[in-house]
Formats: C-alpha cells, sequence, structure tokens
C-alpha cells in the first residue's frame, strides 16, 4: 500500500469493536430464546455477519486489491465446499443401518468361520468337555482291557 491510499480510522475500528460486544451479546441472548431449529441458523448468521466485519475491517481487506478479494472468495466457496460435504454427510448417516434389529439372530463364531473338525482338532481348539469326555472314556475302555 502507498502512502496515498486511504486508511481506516480509529473511530471506524471502535465502532466495529462495539458492534461485534453487540454481535456477542445476541449470540448469547439467542442460545437462551427457544426458537426450536431456527437457535442454530439465527446463531450462524449472527457469526457470519462478525466474521465479516473482521474479514472487512480489522484484516483491511475493504481497501484492498482485486488479488485480495479473489483469495477471499476462493476461500469462501472451499468452505462452502467443505460445509455441503459435511452436512452431505450428516444427512445420510441414518440411511444404513449402525446395528442388527433386534430381532435379529446373530450369528455364532462357527457360522461365521465354518471349519471342519481336523482344522479345529489341528488348531488345539477341541480340547473342550466333550474331549475331555472321549479322553475318560478311552482311559475306561484300556482299564477294562487289563
Amino acid at each position: 500500500m502507498s502512502n496515498t491510499e486511504e486508511h481506516t480510522g480509529l473511530g471506524t475500528y471502535f465502532l466495529v469493536y462495539a458492534l461485534l460486544m453487540v454481535g456477542l451479546i445476541a449470540t448469547v441472548a439467542v442460545a437462551y430464546v427457544p426458537l426450536g431449529s431456527w437457535n442454530l441458523v439465527v446463531a450462524l448468521l449472527i457469526a457470519f455477519t462478525k466474521a465479516t466485519l473482521v474479514v472487512l475491517i480489522f484484516m483491511h481487506v475493504l481497501n484492498s486489491p482485486r488479488l485480495t478479494w479473489i483469495a477471499v472468495f476462493a476461500g469462501l466457496i472451499w468452505l462452502s465446499i467443505m460445509l455441503s460435504l459435511m452436512m452431505a454427510d450428516y444427512a445420510t448417516r441414518t440411511w444404513l443401518p449402525t446395528r442388527a434389529p433386534a430381532d435379529m439372530a446373530i450369528p455364532s463364531y462357527r457360522e461365521l468361520v465354518p471349519l471342519s473338525d481336523d482344522a479345529v482338532h489341528a488348531h488345539g481348539h477341541g480340547h473342550g468337555e466333550a474331549a475331555h469326555d472321549e479322553a475318560a472314556s478311552e482311559e475306561a475302555a484300556h482299564d477294562n482291557e487289563e
């Protein structure tokens, strides 16, 4: 910027500061007013107004060259793309069930991973109660032979 360009005066900064404080009070007040689903809309509108004041006055975009304006609008376009994708994701979360219905039978491990009996014994998982009973009956048969 050259010295001949117009600068924002001190009074403008104090005015914007006062408007930001009014916006803060309005945001807090809206939080306590039961507007239903409009609470979010009003709060975002107040936040957008405050952000616009900060960008235009405190960041000196108001008196900036066109390239700065292009950068600001490119950032706003990118933000709108990201917010629209986020809202699309949020809106479609209920399309797919996240858990099985209550009346649906939950499959056992054997149904999900079917293994042959040879594979079960080869991996050492067949030593349950049935295997113990089988070993006991073999021992009894061996004792009877003697």
